[in-house]
């Protein structure tokens, strides 16, 4: 694919995000989103910096059509802290998983935030047993150089949580855990920050860094995964 094909695709991929967050018009709340599905399984899908949670909506769909779960995601803004953020998906958890395991799949700055729930050793951490990130900087990405609030700076490489996460990576053995990686992504750089999970199983895919979440090989490793 040359490089002008591989943007048209990423910038189909934002425009397509808006749209789903414009169709959604949720209240704010708590940034919980509608249940979706309903089994013996709850899987939480946590987004990216500066997305929301309604564009998850066509890999939710797919989940749900394959397997007997139920799916929720969640929107934070971006000045929020990282910790606030892990806070509002134990939250979730807590009032949710009503004793049933737990999934989390976190695309970009949320695949951190998925492994700080994980590598917590509480009650929230113990309840979850698969984890999939998907265009995730487990080792910072350089592009978040520039101040531009918390968020970023914690994704940037060497920062404070990026070293907490490496501290406790032993606690992830607990997971099952999958990292996907754009090999076109120009967000997480270099794009093999995302295939530094511990212990994960790594799959890359020719796509970009919002392209994945619509990706069809995508959705179909999300589908095998989470169940």
């Amino acid at each position: 694919m040359s490089m002008q094909g591989s943007l048209r695709r990423e910038l189909r991929a934002v425009l397509k995000q808006g749209e789903l967050i414009v169709r959604a018009a949720r209240p704010e709340g708590d940034g919980a989103g509608a249940s979706l599905g309903r089994g013996e399984r709850l899987v939480v899908f946590v987004h990216g910096f500066m997305a929301r949670g309604p564009v998850w909506g066509p890999m939710r769909e797919a989940v749900v059509a394959a397997h007997d779960v139920e799916t929720i995601d969640l929107s934070y803004g971006p000045l929020e802290s990282f910790e606030a953020v892990c806070d509002r998906v134990r939250r979730i958890v807590e009032r949710l998983h009503a004793d049933r395991p737990v999934t989390l799949v976190g695309h970009s700055l949320g695949g951190l935030v998925s492994r700080r729930i994980v590598q917590t050793d509480d009650a929230v951490g113990g309840r979850i047993d698969r984890l999939v990130t998907l265009a995730s900087p487990h080792e910072g990405t350089r592009a978040a150089r520039l101040p531009a609030g918390p968020l970023v700076a914690a994704i940037r490489p060497g920062s404070s949580v990026i070293q907490a996460l490496e501290r406790d990576r032993h606690l992830l053995e607990r997971v099952h855990r999958v990292a996907v990686v754009a090999s076109r992504d120009r967000m997480i750089t270099p794009p093999s920050s995302a295939a530094q999970l511990p212990g994960a199983e790594v799959v890359w895919l020719d796509v970009g860094h919002n392209e994945i979440l619509f990706d069809a090989d995508a959705i179909a490793l999300v589908k095998r995964h989470v169940a």
